[in-house]
């Protein structure tokens, strides 16, 4: 009986250990349900069979994010991005900025910043569709987006980028501040 509590204790350990990596990453995915219906589970189990010491501490539920300053540049990034038509699909603040639309050496500079302040994320385009318009895909990263339960909260707002992004889109910007 020892040898099943323990290899029961040893998927347990496994199972939080891939939910504590999905809970940071998003809480809210199917994976994430899974595994705390699979942790529940062999909860149960152990309970059911009188084992001790295996509880574990609440997840921490919210990361310490510190607000992003950003540079009127990095600002015109942001919007082109917000502009997208890939932002208003419903997957997050993400799409393509063509290289044709920009002055290349200060605009490599702004998106090195934007990924050294953690803010975006940049992926060189590898597309047969796009050959004759190099571009690059562009991503505000999730700690600096949060989706709006109802757009109707841009009425509420003044003239600003943030209500175009909450018009535009449905998701509005957090932890960014220009400076």
């Amino acid at each position: 009986m020892n040898t099943i509590i323990e290899k029961l204790k040893h998927s347990l350990e496994i199972t939080r250990s891939e939910l504590k990596d999905v809970w940071y990453d998003d809480k809210t995915s199917v994976l994430c349900e899974s595994l705390l219906q699979i942790e529940r589970n062999l909860e149960e189990v152990l309970k059911s069979l009188g084992a001790t010491g295996y509880k574990r501490a609440a997840f921490k539920t919210t990361k310490k994010i510190k607000t992003a300053k950003v540079t009127m540049n990095e600002m015109e990034i942001i919007e082109d991005i917000i502009y997208s038509d890939h932002s208003s699909d419903g997957h997050g603040l993400c799409g393509y900025l063509y290289y044709s639309n920009y002055d290349m050496k200060k605009f490599r500079g702004v998106m090195a910043s934007l990924v050294k302040k953690g803010v975006c994320s940049f992926d060189e385009v590898d597309d047969d569709m796009i050959q004759s318009s190099p571009a690059t895909w562009a991503c505000i990263l999730d700690e600096f987006q949060e989706e709006v339960e109802d757009r109707m909260e841009a009425l509420l707002l003044p003239e600003s980028i943030q209500k175009k992004c909450i018009e535009w889109n449905g998701y509005k910007l957090v932890n960014i501040e220009v400076a």
